[in-house]
């Protein structure tokens, strides 16, 4: 496996201020929302298919023409919490403090909807494998299932009691996941809007979910710095996974769902066998490799078909 880490550097000259609160990314752009309300949108640098070990590959970081034909996305009024790219990559949804969630087309740079529910603010937000719907997650304590072609929530997702903090669709897109400050997480029937399960046993807010690729499990990233794996079927927590000081920013599983890579507020990156007999409740016989990033709070984590790890983060220090 093979690590990829992309920095953005708060250049003030561009942003003016550098706090970034989320990332999305395609194969061919990277977009962060930032605390002064803006989204920003860098190219990748294509692929050189010549190339040999260890030169460009298709989530290269943004070369220095690539950051100067940037685009900036304004409409937000408050930071930008959550952000997500369609499959196709031609669309973003956004969504933060100011509880609105906009449609934006990254080719013409422009807004095309803004969806007003959520009465406060949104932390999360992604599309479905279906590109047509996506869904958002507020802590209005609800999440809402939306459809690009419509201006009101097409599902209401009410049953937590705190705020919900992170969503997720399964890979086949018929279910939605969500995680709250109340401590659980949830897994909602897309058709008719029904909680299926109900994942009880965490012991602190959940920031993140993913879900493995086989659709078999759920990985939940809590506050207190401890990942865990719940078993769809049953809905029971299967596996902790620690080794991490502070709250979990971002989860991914890697394509072929043996591994599950995380990150936390303290500047570092693991990656951890998924298999349940790998290691008993507690201990780091899980771990696979781990990578500090000093400087760097990483926002969202991206495996490749190729099996490499793209992590995304910002940092002050150029």
């Amino acid at each position: 496996m093979e690590c990829v880490f992309v920095s953005l550097f708060a250049n003030t000259s561009i942003l003016s201020s550098p706090s970034m609160h989320c990332s999305a990314l395609t194969t061919d752009h990277i977009a962060s929302g930032f605390e002064n309300s803006s989204i920003h949108v860098w190219p990748l640098s294509p692929p050189d298919r010549t190339a040999t070990r260890g030169s460009a590959h298709p989530h290269s970081p943004p070369a220095q023409d690539d950051a100067a034909r940037h685009i900036a996305l304004c409409g937000h009024q408050g930071p930008v919490y959550g952000t997500s790219f369609s499959a196709g990559g031609r669309y973003l949804v956004s969504g933060g403090e100011d509880g609105c969630v906009r449609l934006w087309d990254v080719h013409r740079g422009t807004c095309v909807v803004c969806y007003k529910g959520h009465v406060y603010p949104v932390w999360d937000l992604v599309f479905s494998p279906v590109d047509v719907y996506f869904a958002s997650a507020s802590y209005d304590r609800t999440a809402r299932l939306w459809s690009t072609d419509l201006v009101y929530p097409v599902r209401i997702f009410a049953g937590h009691t705190a705020g919900v903090d992170a969503v997720a669709f399964h890979p086949n897109g018929n279910y939605l996941a969500t995680g709250s400050s109340d401590h659980t997480c949830r897994l909602w029937d897309v058709q008719n809007g029904r909680c299926m399960r109900l994942m009880e046993g965490g012991k602190s807010a959940v920031n993140c979910l993913s879900f493995s690729p086989n659709g078999k499990f759920l990985a939940s990233g809590g506050d207190n710095g401890v990942v865990c794996l719940w078993d769809l079927g049953s809905g029971s927590l299967v596996k902790e996974m620690r080794g991490h000081t502070s709250a979990i920013t971002a989860l991914v599983y890697s394509p072929d769902s043996t591994m599950l890579a995380s990150s936390c507020h303290g500047n570092l990156i693991r990656v951890c066998n998924t298999r349940i007999s790998v290691a008993s409740p507690g201990s780091d016989g899980d771990l696979v490799c781990s990578h500090s990033t000093p400087d760097t709070v990483i926002t969202s984590l991206h495996f490749t078909h190729r099996n490499r790890l793209v992590a995304i983060g910002a940092s002050q220090h150029i």
